[in-house]
């Protein structure tokens, strides 16, 4: 039975995960696992985390010329955010006196882990239950998925539902139907094909966050980027689609111009909720 384990602070040192059950004589580098760490910073966050942090697993235990040992598999993520925050998030004790967090988040883990473990700095919860410790298990994730390509098997995923919302394009006995995000496609296909040119912005609008549009493909290999809609040959205007780094008054403000000085362009923009 495969087992992890993970450890580290979201601004501390680093993350740390144990893999534990992996037999011996798997190929296993660390390049292997940098692949899914590196689809992991596709997303499109709030924050500028993404931007700082270029996440590596370094193995330091477990794994010996290329190949598994049978024993504990040990995996540390540098956190290169530590450096802004050595005073913080110090392990050792400090002399400066650092401020308490006190305001929870609402659906978050900050006040059952503060009553639990009756902390009076909501730090030292929000700093665990933080989505950075994700980074570990995608690591952990990662190993897996070396351990089942040995036995020809690979993991896809899809989104059937959310919530009650069904996803149409999956296919329901002799009925085909699309979903929304393929009706968008289309719909823009067709209004470039009238030499309309498009821009559409937006916190993470080439994945779409919502409608799952995939309007930008990645290969995992390369880091190369391919945009259906800015390659169709019946095309006779421009396709701009970007993941706009301004906050949503700035981005409402920055196209709301941008079309005024552009009337004859489609402007979109997408918000986030």
């Amino acid at each position: 039975m495969l087992r992890f384990l993970t450890a580290g602070e979201s601004h501390g040192p680093a993350l740390t995960v144990i893999i534990d059950g992996l037999p011996a004589g798997i190929p296993l580098t660390e390049e292997w696992i940098a692949r899914d760490l590196a689809r992991r910073q596709w997303g499109y966050g709030r924050g500028a985390r993404q931007q700082i942090e270029k996440d590596r697993a370094v193995i330091e235990g477990g794994v010996r010329f290329g190949e598994t040992l049978g024993s504990p598999i040990a995996l540390r993520i540098e956190n290169k955010d530590w450096a802004n925050w050595t005073t913080k998030m110090s392990p050792t004790p400090v002399e400066e006196e650092i401020p308490p967090v006190t305001r929870v988040r609402p659906g978050h883990a900050d006040l059952p882990g503060a009553i639990k473990y009756q902390h009076q700095d909501i730090r030292n919860v929000l700093e665990r239950a933080s989505a950075r410790e994700t980074a570990a298990r995608v690591a952990a994730g990662a190993v897996a998925r070396r351990f089942l390509d040995e036995f020809g098997v690979s993991v896809r995923s899809h989104t059937v539902a959310i919530g009650g919302v069904q996803n149409t394009a999956v296919i329901d006995g002799d009925e085909r139907t699309i979903d929304w995000a393929t009706a968008e496609e289309l719909a823009f296909a067709s209004i470039l094909e009238d030499g309309i040119p498009i821009r559409l912005t937006g916190e993470d609008v080439e994945r779409g966050t919502f409608s799952q549009r995939h309007a930008v493909f990645h290969d995992v290999e390369t880091g190369e980027r391919y945009t259906p809609l800015q390659a169709i040959p019946q095309a006779r205007a421009s396709f701009e689609i970007h993941n706009s780094p301004l906050t949503e008054l700035a981005t409402i403000g920055f196209e709301f111009g941008y079309n005024v000085q552009e009337p004859g362009r489609l402007v979109v923009w997408e918000a986030q909720y």
